[in-house]
């Protein structure tokens, strides 16, 4: 199975002490605090977005542990991600996860356009509001970050985006940064280049 089109409804739960510093299902070190998940299926490691359906709060997550082993629940969080997702002290909360394809999208070649993919923080009606995160996140990564201008009928849009992103392992750092800046978790944003 891979992560690319996967999505599934249902119950995630989260694990906690009892597991934090034993090993995980490939090899890596389980950390409470870090932004990890269990899955059953997906490989090991792939990425999720995980979006809480009682609040509409999303992480991205890195799947890097098999579980959950309890029949009804489609996949355990670390509790930093539970806490992110607000359900923490409730212990399980109804999800819809979808499966991000990062191995993928560095070659994607569709009818001769290369997509590259960005992470898009967020879109602001104002664009002087756009351009404060453009320098807060400049000031955080080395990765290049712009502002796209989406011009509706009824007033413009100005994304904040981080990219091209090169390789999954570079994600994973940008992930890692945002995370230690405190942001909110991006999207992901495919764009077609022409060749």
């Amino acid at each position: 199975m891979s992560a690319n089109e996967y999505s599934e409804e249902g119950i995630a739960s989260w694990y906690g002490t009892k597991f934090h510093g034993k090993q995980t299902a490939n090899g890596e070190v389980y950390d409470l605090y870090g932004m990890t998940a269990a899955h059953k299926t997906l490989p090991l490691p792939s990425y999720v977005k995980v979006t809480n359906k009682t609040n509409n709060r999303s992480v991205v997550l890195r799947v890097n542990d098999r579980g959950p082993f309890v029949d009804d629940r489609i996949i355990d969080l670390s509790f930093a991600a539970a806490k992110k997702l607000g359900f923490a002290d409730e212990g399980i909360t109804e999800v819809l996860v979808e499966g991000i394809d990062v191995g993928a999208f560095a070659d994607a070649d569709i009818e001769g356009e290369h997509q590259e993919v960005f992470l898009q923080m967020a879109a602001f009606s104002n664009y002087h509001n756009a351009q404060l995160m453009r320098r807060q996140l400049s000031a955080s990564t080395d990765t290049p970050v712009r502002i796209v201008k989406n011009d509706s009928e009824d007033e413009p849009l100005y994304k904040v985006r981080i990219g091209p992103i090169q390789t999954p392992d570079h994600m994973e750092i940008l992930l890692d940064t945002l995370e230690a800046g405190q942001f909110d978790p991006p999207y992901l944003v495919y764009e077609n280049v022409a060749q």
